[in-house]
């Protein structure tokens, strides 16, 4: 039986899926119900979420969800968005990029074609788990030690080994002895650094450009355990002991030791997946979900941030400094009563300020970009509003209300796209305040992104198109 015998694979955003979709990838934009705020509602439709999982209910059936934008690769995005942020810090929060199950879960049989993609994820983790923990305590241990001592006896004395190698040599300065030492050559510390340089071995193959901010967790984690045997193979007795070890104060590396022998390629019956292939069982990986949209959030902002014209930088608040897209929104919302005043990206040099509001939204189906985020009123088949297109209607609301309220006279939406469309552009303006430049931003196969971005900021429009000069209709307001 293959891995793909007992998987089901999906797409990401995909309406009908045939089976409930699995807590772990889950989304809260789509899964969540509107009044208990829990994650029940439309279980057999994809969100944003890649990964795979174990079906609720259903025994030794798993979900692949493999990503939608077949350009948008999640591994590129995560080298991208290393440089601006980690992307797997705090992991217990509603944030977190990627995250896994490594307590509950048994680990899923997946195609190594399937894996591989996902591989340096694993990757990225062990080393933010493991980088902060070695340089302030590593483990150390007793540990039974044989060698053929001169002059001195230490420990105990091996009779039949020092019969053979000393008095049946006429070595009588000499005895064989087993002793117990207290150092950092574990189990452990071993295992670890052996996955530290299978790491080594996957990071190998990237780019020598793209790799360069893992190089430097990778090579610093490596200095700590420089004396250390590694082991790339361990035994069933081996792994017992690292577990028994990771307890007490040294509880912290329980996660490391989990991503180390996934990294290892260690299953329970301790079968390596190096030698594993599509024909047979695969990677065995713990079950995982990537949020491809904060994770295309961070990428988005990365790309910006490192290719700002001369003079704009983050916005800044006059009174403490800070920039405003980092600051509380409690500072911009004291009554708690508006949640979400606070745009994903806020730029500014000095004189204007322009608002970048990143969405992992749109589908192609519907046709004009223009109307999907603005007269979104075509029913669905039930009869009833399409939710879905309601969603992306709120975001240009969303997105013209920041620029009122951060006085930005222009914003540009980037959303990802599976061809590559022009940048939209138009005009706003109601009561009175009239913001000068609202545009969408698509992120194609072959689109411009970052540089259309870029030349929005710069007021360069020449490679837009202008769908819009007038304020939308007083029927398109909700």
């Amino acid at each position: 039986m293959t891995a793909s015998d007992w998987n089901i694979e999906i797409f990401e955003l995909q309406e009908e899926i045939g089976v409930d979709l699995p807590l772990l990838l889950r989304c809260k934009r789509i899964h969540e119900h509107r009044d208990t705020k829990k994650l029940t509602e439309n279980p057999r439709k994809a969100g944003h979420k890649v990964g795979a999982a174990w079906c609720e209910g259903q025994t030794g059936t798993s979900v692949v969800v493999k990503p939608k934008f077949d350009h948008l690769k999640p591994v590129d995005m995560l080298l991208e968005a290393w440089s601006e942020v980690q992307v797997f810090e705090a992991a217990d929060t509603k944030n977190c990029v990627f995250k896994l199950d490594l307590e509950k879960g048994h680990p899923i049989p997946l195609k190594k074609s399937e894996a591989e993609p996902f591989l340096l994820f694993f990757v990225a983790r062990y080393l933010q788990e493991i980088h902060p923990l070695l340089p302030r305590m590593r483990k150390r241990d007793y540990h039974s030690q044989q060698e053929n001592l001169r002059e001195r006896v230490r420990g105990r004395l091996l009779v039949p080994q020092h019969i053979h190698h000393n008095l049946a040599q006429g070595r009588h300065d000499r005895a064989f002895c087993e002793f117990g030492v207290f150092d950092e050559h574990n189990p452990l510390n071993q295992i670890l650094k052996g996955a530290l340089l299978r790491s080594r071995e996957i990071l190998s193959a990237l780019p020598k450009e793209s790799r360069r901010p893992l190089n430097h967790q990778l090579s610093t984690s490596l200095r700590q355990l420089e004396s250390i045997r590694p082991e790339t193979g361990p035994d069933p007795v081996q792994i017992l002991r690292a577990r028994r070890s990771a307890h007490g104060v040294f509880a912290p590396f329980r996660p490391a030791l989990d991503l180390a022998l996934y990294i290892l390629g260690i299953k329970q019956n301790s079968v390596s997946l190096d030698k594993a292939n599509d024909s047979g069982n695969g990677f065995a990986v713990p079950p995982f979900a990537i949020d491809m949209e904060r994770l295309f959030e961070l990428y988005v902002r990365a790309l910006v941030l490192k290719s700002l014209p001369t003079g704009w930088t983050h916005a800044v608040d006059p009174d403490d400094k800070k920039p405003i897209d980092v600051i509380p929104r409690e500072v911009f919302d004291p009554k708690y009563r508006i949640p979400c005043r606070q745009p994903d990206l806020l730029l500014s040099n000095g004189t204007q300020r322009f608002v970048v509001e990143v969405k992992y939204r749109g589908n192609d189906r519907y046709g004009d970009w223009y109307s999907q985020f603005t007269c979104a009123k075509e029913p669905d088949n039930s009869g009833g509003k399409n939710i879905y297109r309601e969603d992306l209607r709120h975001d240009f609301f969303q997105t013209v209300a920041y620029m009122l309220l951060f006085s930005a006279p222009n914003a540009a939406i980037v959303f990802p796209s599976s061809t590559d469309s022009k940048t939209v552009s138009g005009a706003l303006g109601y009561d009175g305040v009239r913001p000068n430049r609202l545009s969408f931003v698509s992120v194609g196969p072959k689109s411009n992104f970052p540089s259309d971005v870029l030349a929005l900021i710069r007021g360069d429009e020449s490679q837009t198109r202008r769908v819009f000069s007038t304020p939308p209709a007083t029927s398109d307001y909700p």
